[in-house]
């Protein structure tokens, strides 16, 4: 009863915090139209990661970060994380020290008023059923990396919705390694606990670790090949005991 309750009340904040956010929406139309870029960079990463905390304040959520000073000095960054549910777009918002977008499927762009804002983030959306468009979207999405612009990539293509790692899908972590683009690896742990487990919303802690960065500049093709297993080992590595069998 108590989860039952916590869901609906939750839920209908949520629902009214989005609807809310509309009216935060307008700046972001002010800045693009006068062309002030940093300023409306700046402007989305305040509005995105204190959502993402609003949204973990409102369910009595613990979060704690590891590894922050792993980071580059630079935002030419593509994240590789695993992806345990559907609070890690959130969780990871609201901990990183920049503006990130995701790679996410087509149907988020979908979500009234959670697509806009994605798309003011540079999230990429990607028709699963559609694998050339997908990777060349993909690839858009490296190159805006590229640009200054980090993206947030879970290879394992789905929620796991539990502590285990399902298998790195290679595509995303080569065409990274391709590019040059510096790859930061992330361990979520905790998030299913939210939502997945139980499909009622309930208090979870949650934990981000933050690994140091892997530079592929000059990676050999052998180097490429290992990646995906590598970011696997580094990633699961971070997870208790039981959540490493692949």
């Amino acid at each position: 009863m108590k989860d039952t309750i916590r869901t609906i009340v939750v839920g209908l904040i949520f629902t009214l915090s989005m609807l809310a956010s509309l009216i935060l929406y307008f700046p972001v139309l002010i800045l693009k139209l006068f062309k002030l870029g940093e300023q409306l960079e700046n402007y989305s990463y305040h509005i995105s990661s204190n959502w993402g905390r609003f949204c973990f304040f409102l369910n009595n959520t613990k979060m704690t970060v590891h590894g922050l000073e792993n980071l580059p000095d630079h935002k030419n960054i593509v994240y590789i994380g695993n992806h345990q549910g559907y609070c890690d777009i959130p969780f990871i918002m609201a901990n990183m020290p920049t503006m990130i977008g995701f790679i996410a499927k087509k149907e988020l762009s979908k979500v009234p008023v959670m697509g806009i804002w994605m798309k003011v983030l540079h999230c990429i959306f990607l028709d699963r059923e559609n694998f050339r468009k997908s990777m060349r979207d993909l690839e858009t999405g490296i190159a805006e990396a590229a640009q200054g612009f980090p993206k947030v990539i879970f290879p394992e293509g789905t929620r796991s919705k539990g502590p285990k790692m399902g298998e790195f899908k290679a595509g995303s972590i080569l065409l990274a390694a391709k590019a040059e683009i510096t790859i930061v690896p992330v361990t979520i742990n905790g998030t299913y606990k939210i939502w997945e487990e139980k499909k009622k919303l309930r208090q979870a802690d949650l934990e981000l670790t933050v690994h140091p960065f892997i530079d592929t500049k000059g990676m050999s093709e052998a180097e490429k090949k290992q990646l995906p297993k590598q970011l696997w080992n580094t990633i699961s590595g971070a997870l208790p005991d039981t959540s490493k069998g692949e």
